[in-house]
């Protein structure tokens, strides 16, 4: 019982000034959503006016297109390649809100912490859950800015693609079951960034968040010009995977990827963790 009061006040305080403390990412995801979603109502606008669908694009849909990405680069072919901008400023933003806040918390009051509890299990444990829950908040983030758009535009409400929509944009999504919709489009995005997340926070820990960032940052504009299942970005763009592109990556592999680097990621956060010297972490 005394260890699980012990996990509950280090969880309490992650998310008091971890997930709580990042107000500013927030207010980027919700506008750059915001944004992105403005220039889809007015490509929907467009499709309507000249009677290529009879209808607005979904709340969905709108979603669809922020983690749509783009056709991965193929060098020497004459090819233009096209950043997709909104998805890169919101998982740049993503990658920045995990970067730091472990190892702060660790040179601050989370070494006192540790202290009192006379374990460093309740702060690893913690942290574990903070990587999640922050990524989930995120996420939550760009679907209330979703919403709240489509509340200030009368975007419907329904949970499915928009078809004429699509057909006109990317069709190859509209012959693909809803099982795989969902996993591709919703649950590997998640697992995507919680892996790069992991990843993180382990090099934080073990070097310095300014590297930490910079190795999220790094993976995530390589993934944008190249579609292996190893880039993880890839995992969050669902026109990278096979069931939408024939040389496209393996959703499963994709998903093995992400659990064995989040269980590698935790392992050797805690291992590390655990043979750090606090005197000296609090001196330095």
């Amino acid at each position: 019982m005394g260890l699980m009061k012990k996990k509950a006040a280090m969880l309490k305080n992650d998310l008091a000034y971890g997930i709580v403390g990042q107000a500013g990412i927030y207010v980027l995801l919700i506008i750059v959503t915001m944004v992105s979603c403005k220039g889809f109502y007015g490509y929907g606008q467009q499709l309507v006016k000249y009677n290529y669908s009879r209808e607005m694009p979904g709340v969905f849909d709108y979603y669809l297109n922020i983690f749509q990405g783009q056709l991965p680069f193929k060098p020497f072919s004459g090819m233009i390649y096209f950043m997709p901008v909104y998805w890169m400023t919101i998982s740049i933003a993503i990658v920045y809100s995990v970067s730091s806040y472990a190892k702060d918390d660790f040179q601050k009051s989370g070494i006192m912490r540790i202290v009192y509890s006379g374990g460093r299990g309740a702060w690893i444990f913690g942290k574990e859950i903070w990587v999640l829950l922050q990524i989930a908040a995120d996420y939550l983030m760009i679907w209330f800015a979703i919403l709240f758009f489509a509340f200030l535009k009368g975007v419907p409400f329904r949970p499915k693609l928009s078809e004429e929509v699509w057909l006109n944009t990317y069709p190859d999504i509209l012959y693909r079951d809803q099982e795989t919709i969902i996993v591709v489009t919703i649950i590997l995005p998640i697992m995507g960034y919680m892996a790069v997340a992991a990843l993180e926070m382990l090099i934080s820990i073990a070097l310095r968040p300014v590297v930490a960032m910079a190795l999220g940052c790094t993976i995530m504009v390589i993934s944008s010009f190249f579609d292996k299942v190893w880039l993880l970005g890839n995992h969050a763009m669902w026109m990278r995977f096979s069931a939408f592109s024939s040389k496209g990556i393996d959703w499963l592999s994709a998903l093995m990827l992400d659990i064995a680097i989040l269980i590698l990621s935790f392992s050797a956060f805690a291992a590390i963790v655990a043979r750090k010297d606090l005197l000296q972490e609090r001196e330095s």
